[in-house]
């Protein structure tokens, strides 16, 4: 088989819910001598869908070695390790992606969500900032970037990303609960306890 038969066979297992057979199948093809970097990606989402995560790892680093500043490996790579919170490789993963592609919207996302769980709040604003330019209605950016600004102490500007977040979803519990977080910090607990009320109401 080729590498295109390999991967129809791949996706036809997985849209069955057969995820170790699919993995098994991109095994054989690498022991077989075809290497691509499809299959190592492939392999590595498999291997995260079924939550085994060094595993995971492992693969996109064989695929790196082929293509060591391939972009879609790099991002795969660090999202993954943001999951095992091993952050500041996962910082690198997306950093390298970004020398390649500046733009790389879902690497300068990961960034700022990564730089967020590490309580770089101030770094990662600007990251969410350059999003929001190519992206301005992405209500999980909206609702990153307030948190990033309550934890800084702008509460009124915290407070607009998450209106603009509700703009777009109103039903969005989770924009509700953050707003209602930085409401309370700001000493408004009426306010605070009427947004929280919101993420129970019957819409």
């Amino acid at each position: 088989m080729d590498i295109e038969e390999v991967l129809k066979r791949v996706n036809r297992l997985i849209e069955a819910g057969r995820h170790e057979d699919a993995i098994q199948v991109i095994d054989n093809a690498i022991a077989s001598g075809i290497k691509d970097k499809k299959l190592y990606t492939e392999r590595g989402r498999r291997l995260q869908y079924l939550g085994r995560h060094s595993e995971a790892i492992e693969s996109y680093n064989e695929g790196l070695l082929l293509e060591p500043l391939n972009i879609t490996l790099l991002f795969r790579k660090g999202y993954v390790l943001r999951k095992v919170r091993l952050y500041e490789e996962a910082i690198a993963c997306f950093d390298s992606a970004l020398s390649v592609d500046p733009e790389y919207s879902d690497a300068l996302s990961q960034k700022g969500f990564t730089l967020n769980e590490m309580g770089k709040y101030k770094s990662a604003i600007p990251i969410f900032d350059k999003v929001l330019k190519e992206s301005p209605k992405n209500v999980k950016i909206l609702a990153s970037k307030g948190i990033a600004l309550s934890e800084t102490g702008e509460f009124e500007k915290a407070i607009n990303c998450f209106d603009k977040a509700l703009a777009i979803n109103a039903i969005n519990a989770f924009v509700y609960y953050s707003k209602s977080i930085a409401l309370r910090q700001m000493g408004k607990e009426r306010e605070a306890n009427a947004t929280m009320a919101m993420i129970n109401r019957p819409w």
